[in-house]
């Protein structure tokens, strides 16, 4: 596997330091790579292109450089036909279906006391939150969602993520008293944005 790097052009206003694409107005985050993705398809030549919904140009790149792409799609293959279908997408569109994508269980996992936890639950009645890595709620919104799992009634694991710039702690960002009260079948575990 040979990584290549895109270098998006530099804009007035467009911070230099970000790591990821949340908060990018939907113009820059779709259409800055275009011009340096098609240069990289032209040097390296490759058999199949595999690109995710976030980048509707990069089969259009490939296609001028007859070079077949495929879009890779992480939902349900019921959700993903209904969209297509209520979106009225043009026909000709292949759906290949495949398994999951659960990466194995390492052994040497590095949050030992998350498993140690989960091990004390009976199979099946733990519910993983998260909102994915790029994604980060208010105060406000953190809050809600704690109202909202803590009288559920139900096991939980939840994963609360931060901006890296941002100096929040877990307990002060939660309802107070809140990790105590729901200790015996709820887990909040803090994660900072890497860089």
């Amino acid at each position: 596997m040979q990584l290549v790097s895109l270098h998006l052009p530099t804009l007035p206003g467009l911070p230099t330091h970000l790591y990821a694409t949340n908060g990018l107005p939907l113009d820059l985050m779709f259409g800055m790579a275009e011009p340096e993705f098609a240069n990289i398809l032209s040097s390296i030549k490759p058999d199949l292109l595999i690109y995710d919904f976030l980048q509707p140009w990069a089969p259009l790149a490939a296609s001028v450089q007859n070079i077949p792409a495929v879009e890779f799609i992480t939902s349900s293959s019921t959700m993903t036909s209904f969209l297509f279908h209520h979106l009225k997408r043009p026909a000709g569109k292949k759906f290949v279906l495949v398994d999951s994508l659960v990466q194995e269980p390492s052994l040497d996992d590095e949050n030992p006391d998350i498993v140690e936890w989960l091990n004390k639950k009976e199979k099946k009645s733990t519910v993983f939150v998260s909102f994915g890595s790029e994604y980060f709620h208010s105060k406000e919104d953190t809050e809600e969602i704690a109202r909202g799992l803590e009288p559920s009634n139900i096991n939980f694991i939840w994963v609360v993520r931060f901006p890296k710039d941002v100096e929040r702690k877990l307990e002060e960002t939660l309802p107070k008293g809140y990790l105590e009260r729901v200790s015996d079948r709820g887990l909040a575990v803090e994660r900072r944005a890497r860089s």
